[in-house]
Parts: structure tokens; C-alpha cells; sequence
């Protein structure tokens, strides 16, 4: 029997609404849906063309014990409207700058969150 956890993507992916605050190339706030080392799934306000390149910035002090937000350079990788007339879009975001200290501090985070070591 597989684990709940058994995923076939690199990197697992763990349910939690965390803020993103998109600070390049425009501003805006996104919210998470599942994240993970490699990036994230959000609920976004505002359309972004795939391939744009963004630096943000996840909001993650004060979350199980975080000491500081995160500063990472992600590229769109998917984004959509969102469908039934709901207004914003889904946005599917990979991390491809992220430094050392901000990727450990995800990962503890992380491990945090779903209580298994990434």
C-alpha cells in the first residue's frame, strides 16, 4: 500500500496557506495552496503570462516557529483563471534562486509542518 505522502514529483508538496508577497516584476500578494522546496501552487489575485520570472518573498515568520521570511526568484510555470466566475487566478510557481539559509529554512519548515524529514 502506497503512503499518503508517496508523490511523483521531486519535491513533496504540503497543503498550507502561507503569503507570498510578489515584490518583482509587479506587486502583488499571492496565497499558497500546497508548497514545497521546489515551489508552490497559489491562489493569485492578479494574471501572470508563464515563463515571467518573479522575485518574492514567502511570508513565513511566525509560522511553527520561523524566524524570518524568505526571499526566493521563481519562474510562472502555469497560470490560469479561475473557473465558476470566481474572480483571481491559480498560478503554479517553481523556485530557481533560492539561497542556501532561506532553502534550509524551508525544508525545517516544511518537515514542521507534516512532521516527516524531507
Amino acid at each position: 500500500m502506497e503512503s499518503d505522502w508517496t508523490q511523483k514529483r521531486k519535491y513533496m508538496r504540503v497543503e498550507c496557506q502561507v503569503p507570498i508577497e510578489v515584490i518583482e516584476p509587479v506587486r502583488t500578494r499571492m496565497e499558497t495552496l500546497n508548497l514545497s522546496l521546489g515551489g508552490a501552487f497559489c491562489d493569485s489575485p492578479v494574471s501572470m503570462s508563464s515563463g515571467l520570472q518573479l522575485t518574492c518573498i514567502i511570508r513565513a515568520r511566525g509560522y511553527k516557529m520561523v524566524r524570518q521570511d524568505l526571499q526566493v526568484s521563481a519562474l510562472i510555470r502555469r497560470s490560469k483563471q479561475k473557473g465558476n466566475g470566481e474572480s483571481g487566478h491559480m498560478v503554479a510557481i517553481q523556485f530557481v534562486e533560492v539561497p542556501v539559509i532561506a532553502q534550509s529554512t524551508l525544508k525545517t519548515f516544511l518537515e514542521t509542518l507534516t512532521g516527516i524529514n524531507l
